[in-house]
């Protein structure tokens, strides 16, 4: 059967615009980051652009 729900979520995750959520998952179960504080919403995204833009994206 068809659900809108489970539409919404695949929409989501395949355009990334879950990422923060799943990261904030991750940080509040790995037990090396117990003691530092998460990235903000506006912190993760900018470090995924550098991340993204801050390397040779070519080939030669």
């Amino acid at each position: 059967m068809f659900s809108l729900r489970k539409l919404w979520v695949y929409i989501r995750t395949v355009s990334g615009d879950n990422d923060y959520e799943v990261y904030l998952e991750n940080f509040r179960c790995c037990r090396k980051h117990n003691k530092d504080y998460p990235l903000s919403r506006a912190e993760y995204f900018q470090s995924k652009l550098e991340g993204k833009w801050n390397k040779i994206n070519r080939c030669c």
